[in-house]
């Protein structure tokens, strides 16, 4: 099997999954809350912590140049988009104190313990392929919530933190697909691969309800 038909292997066209966002649907409706925003940026905020320490675990285990290369890239990304949401979060009245000392919600906790488990546990193709798949879903979804709040009288950080959001570095989407095509060829279980990958946007949707309720 290819690089390209194992990327295949996981449905990333957000004609598929947005329809089924209950946050999205909300902007689209012009429901959304300066609340809202705020559950969502504080729920991005422990997701980029735990983010963070998974995929900077995964520099640790996988040291050959070229998935380290990939994964210490993407924290530095991550750490450069905190940087943004912190923006955001202060634009919406939250500090970086309330939102380091909010303990993550229960509905939310699978989301973390998914990130910890790539990070413990998954190769570098199966990595590299979950982080791919997140990026692609995540920048999808941050484009169209930036498209549907066009006229709706938000912070102007919040925007900013969004239109920031919906392009992938070509360094994650292209490297990606090296580290998939590196795993295989050192002899990593294909039928793993796309395990993590598959389970990106399920493990995601509960971090989506929470934001939406109110």
């Amino acid at each position: 099997m290819s690089v390209t038909q194992y990327a295949g292997l996981v449905d990333t066209d957000p004609r598929h999954f947005l329809p089924k966002n209950k946050f999205y649907a909300k902007a689209t409706r012009g429901e959304l809350t300066e609340e809202h925003l705020r559950r969502l940026v504080a729920a991005k905020f422990q997701a980029l912590e735990a983010e963070v320490a998974g995929h900077g675990m995964l520099v640790v285990r996988h040291r050959d140049p070229a998935p380290a290369k990939l994964f210490a890239f993407t924290v530095y990304w991550l750490a450069r988009s905190g940087e943004r949401l912190l923006e955001a979060a202060r634009a919406l009245g939250l500090t970086e104190e309330e939102l380091a000392q909010t303990a993550p919600d229960p509905s939310i906790q699978p989301w973390y313990d998914f990130l910890a488990s790539v990070g413990l546990h998954a190769g570098p193709a199966e990595a590299a392929l979950m982080i791919r798949t997140d990026f692609l879903t995540w920048s999808a979804l941050c484009g169209a919530l930036s498209d549907a709040l066009r006229e709706s009288k938000i912070p102007d950080e919040v925007r900013d933190y969004l239109d920031a959001e919906r392009d992938v570095p070509g360094e994650i989407l292209d490297e990606a697909l090296r580290v998939v095509e590196y795993g295989v060829s050192h002899g990593e279980d294909k039928e793993r691969i796309a395990r993590s990958a598959r389970r990106v946007l399920s493990a995601q949707e509960a971090a989506w309800e929470h934001a939406s309720e109110t």
